[in-house]
């Protein structure tokens, strides 16, 4: 149960593109747009975790494939929008708001691989010890999901606090951030 524990705080707590993401639009756009893709990405996160889940168990033998092209998508995905945060000229720009909708939070899990290999271990490695019931597959996309949602919030609220530092320093932030994405792309494929 430790090692579970661990894993999540780890795979839901460290840098990633969700938060990564709900920081620059709490940051450019507020709290309020933050929430608007944080609420997207917990329905993301849920079906995702769904269909990892329940795919293992009905589709076993050919997760692999689906996994290399998810793969391959989210690095794409994670190198363009490192590419974007990098080149982004000037600091908080008020008037160009960062893409905050819930259709956005949910169809950017379907590409982010972050997602997809955190459901996978979790149903593969930790969760079917326990059982393989519907119910607890379903329980723990919602519980996984919420956890997820909460550091999002923290990110969000941390890019907040530190928003007149970002105004004096964007370029050097924005630099670190799309280098923690291309760190995140190309541990994806490795």
């Amino acid at each position: 149960m430790f090692e579970f524990i661990l894993f999540i705080a780890i795979s839901t707590f460290t840098p990633g593109p969700n938060n990564i993401l709900a920081m620059h639009i709490a940051v450019h756009s507020g709290i309020k747009d933050a929430a608007k893709y944080i609420s997207g990405t917990f329905i993301g996160f849920v079906v995702v975790f769904n269909i990892c889940g329940f795919g293992n168990l009905l589709l076993s033998q050919y997760l692999p494939v689906i996994t290399n092209v998810v793969q391959y998508i989210g690095f794409s995905f994670i190198l363009y929008m490192a590419y974007k945060i990098f080149k982004s000229a000037n600091p908080i720009d008020k008037s160009e708001p960062a893409n905050a909708s819930v259709i956005f939070g949910i169809v950017f899990q379907f590409i982010n691989p972050k997602i997809w290999f955190a459901g996978l271990t979790i149903y593969s490695i930790y969760i079917f010890e326990f059982s393989q019931s519907p119910l607890v597959i379903f329980g723990s996309a919602v519980g996984i999901s919420l956890v997820g949602v909460l550091s999002q919030f923290l990110w969000s609220i941390f890019g907040l606090l530190i928003e007149e530092y970002y105004n004096n320093h964007y370029k050097l932030i924005n630099t670190i951030m799309s280098l923690s994405l291309l760190y995140l792309a190309f541990s994806i494929i490795h």
